[in-house]
């Protein structure tokens, strides 16, 4: 079961773009989903830039079960990258390789604006 989100009444918005140009192109319910849940994890971001890491996305246990009812006998991270590769090819997200504190390359996701 997954955990309820704090504010259950929050609303996510999504940019007009996603909605009136991307979304009609989606053929795929792994790439939706990745797309939809990193809207709401972006949207409910305070600080700029709003991003959200590789790391973060891998140890999301909502976006893990959402993506495994899908492809139950799929590696996880495989399913997670094949979404989040369609999203960025397709346009709505950017994918940014930025080193940490420590030299570690690590992967961003923002929307595309």
């Amino acid at each position: 079961m997954s955990t309820p989100s704090p504010n259950r009444q929050a609303l996510v918005p999504l940019p007009a773009e996603f909605i009136h140009i991307h979304l009609p192109r989606i053929t795929s319910i792994v790439e939706l989903k990745v797309s939809l849940h990193l809207y709401g994890l972006i949207t409910s971001q305070t600080t700029r830039p709003r991003r959200v890491s590789w790391d973060a996305l891998s140890n999301d246990t909502v976006l893990t079960q959402s993506l495994l009812v899908v492809a139950p006998h799929s590696a996880y991270l495989d399913v997670l990258s094949e979404g989040l590769g369609a999203a960025v090819q397709r346009g709505s997200f950017l994918h940014v390789i930025r080193p940490d504190q420590h030299g570690r390359a690590v992967n961003w996701y923002l929307v595309d604006t």
